[in-house]
């Protein structure tokens, strides 16, 4: 998206899913990665998708929390996704 963030997503009929958001480590915290978020939503909301998904890891806190303040909640759970470390799968309607 820019040289300072990416996000790879993919949509299938009304839904979306993240697959991953990376943004430049000396870049983090400023915003970026919401100002990404929106952008994407706003795209795909165009594109008739209604809902949004996306996996987390559970011990990745700063990633959750980014996701919970831009409106995702959790419904669900990936036992051992992560090498051994549970999933959380978030979700956001459009």
């Amino acid at each position: 998206m820019s040289e300072n963030g990416f996000i790879v997503y993919r949509i299938v009929a009304d839904e979306a899913e993240i697959i991953t958001i990376g943004v430049n480590p000396e870049m983090r915290r400023v915003g970026i990665a919401s100002a990404m978020l929106s952008i994407i939503e706003k795209n795909i909301k165009n594109q008739n998708v209604k809902k949004i998904f996306l996996e987390v890891a559970s011990t990745n806190i700063p990633a959750q929390k980014l996701y919970e303040n831009n409106g995702y909640k959790p419904v669900g759970l990936r036992p051992k996704y992560y090498d051994g470390v549970d999933a959380i799968i978030m979700k956001k309607d459009l």
